[in-house]
This record gives C-alpha cells, structure tokens and sequence, in this order.
C-alpha cells in the first residue's frame, strides 16, 4: 500500500508545473554546513530559460484525457486482434471489452463526464487542486495503452 501511494504522489509531483516566480531568489540562502552564505546569482540569460509552464485549462484537461482514453481503448483492441489469446486483465473493464467498442467508449466517456464535472466544479470553489484528477487518470491511461501495447511483437 505504502509503494502505490509513493507513486501515486511521485506521478501528481512530476505532472504538477512547479512556478519559479515564487521563489525570490535575490534573498535565497545556503547552508555550507557551519558557514551560511547568500545564493550565487545566476546571469539573466540562464534565467529566462528557466520560465514556468503556463497552466492548462480546463478544456485542455479534458482534450488530454479524451485522447488518452481512446489511446488506451483502440490499443486493447489492437492487441485483441493482433494476440486472440490474451484477454482484458482488468476484471471491471472484462465484460465491456467483450461486448465491444461501443460498450467500452460508454463506460470510459461516463467515467470521464464525471471526472470533468467534478474538476469543473472543485475549479469554481477555487481548489488548487482541481486538476490532479484529470492528470491522473490521463496518466494512468497513457500507462495502460502502452503496457498494451507492448505484449505485441
């Protein structure tokens, strides 16, 4: 349990842009052990090259989320088609895969309305946190259409 949340947090910190604006780096200190000195200063040029991501909006989650999902279900199929052998090993999506496309596009396009509605809704009460939803599963599906992907050979 303790590893799964470890990479749960590890997935949300490296998809989360990290602003550099908030760091004011002129009173910037640090500890040499005993000896306690002020940052060295980088050159203008190096820092503009350091400049943070700019947020995505809520739309742009969404888009990502669409396509990672179709990614995730046309690669099923793909493999299904390629290695008849092999079947879906999530027990939850099993029965959906073998009705069909249609069968699981609903499944996943419900899924994804309700995690689009609920950002949609933490988005409006102003939680920083809105999106974290979004980029997990966005991820989580990523991570499945290539696992699929690679027991064809």
């Amino acid at each position: 349990m303790g590893r799964w949340m470890a990479g749960i947090g590890l997935a949300a910190l490296l998809s989360t842009p990290i602003a550099a604006q908030d760091v004011d780096w002129d009173k910037a200190i640090i500890d040499y052990g005993r000896e306690i000195r002020a940052a060295p200063q980088l050159p203008a040029a190096v820092t503009d090259i350091y400049k943070p991501e700019p947020e995505l909006t809520l739309a742009q989650h969404a888009m990502y989320l669409t396509l990672a999902t179709i990614y995730d279900a046309e690669s099923t199929f793909y493999v299904l088609g390629e290695r008849p052998e092999l079947s879906e090993s999530n027990p939850a999506m099993r029965p959906f895969v073998e009705n069909g496309r249609l069968s699981v596009y609903a499944v996943q396009g419900l899924a994804n309305y309700y995690i689009i509605k609920r950002a949609s809704r933490l988005q409006r009460e102003g939680n920083p946190l809105w999106d974290m939803q979004m980029r997990l599963l966005s991820e989580l599906h990523v991570f499945a259409g290539t696992s699929n992907i690679s027991h064809v050979k």
